[in-house]
């Protein structure tokens, strides 16, 4: 072990950037950390998430966009986006923030997302299935397809994470790590 950092609350997810982890960082919000010296890692800023719970990020390295993905304990959560390049993580031109459980399809729990190409694919649960939901057209459209992971029955407590590559999802929970094809997975 480099160096240790002590921190107020756990990290859900970590995307490393050049010299910068960006931390999910449970009701601490989204924490910037400086790794530039690997031995003296510093806390370089925060962003609250507003009484939400910080528990997935990715960031899309063309766009040099980051996602964020935040929920409550009333399975209320929205999808945020950061320009990483502006010393302020400002909201990206043309990049509104994904509400859920604000259309009647996007309701559930979120638990993890991923970008692959221009799509961001959003892991999430709704009556003990569940769901990826494909944002294809972001900025200019904020309506995803929705595919249902056949034959995953999860409950909203359980922990559950995905990774996407062409053609495939691989979702683990627990207990149980389970691949799809693309078209194993239900409209």
């Amino acid at each position: 072990r480099r160096a240790q950092l002590s921190l107020s609350d756990s990290v859900y997810d970590i995307e490393l950037v050049d010299n910068v982890a960006y931390l999910a960082n449970h009701f601490d919000g989204l924490t910037i950390v400086d790794i530039n010296l690997l031995e003296q890692p510093y806390v370089i800023g925060q962003k609250s998430m507003g009484g939400y719970s910080a528990i997935a990020l990715d960031v899309h390295s063309n766009r040099n966009i980051m996602a964020l993905a935040a929920r409550n304990d009333l399975e209320e959560g929205f999808v945020r986006f950061f320009n990483i390049q502006t010393k302020e993580l400002e909201q990206p031109a043309n990049y509104s923030t994904i509400q859920w459980n604000s259309f009647a399809q996007l309701s559930g729990t979120i638990h993890d997302l991923q970008w692959l190409g221009e799509a961001l694919h959003v892991l999430y649960v709704k009556d003990e299935q569940a769901y990826v939901a494909i944002f294809d057209n972001l900025p200019e459209s904020t309506e995803p397809s929705i595919k249902r992971l056949a034959n995953l029955d999860v409950s909203e407590q359980i922990k559950i994470s995905f990774a996407v590559s062409h053609g495939q999802t691989v979702v683990r929970t627990e207990k149980l790590v389970t691949s799809y094809n693309h078209s194993d997975q239900e409209e």
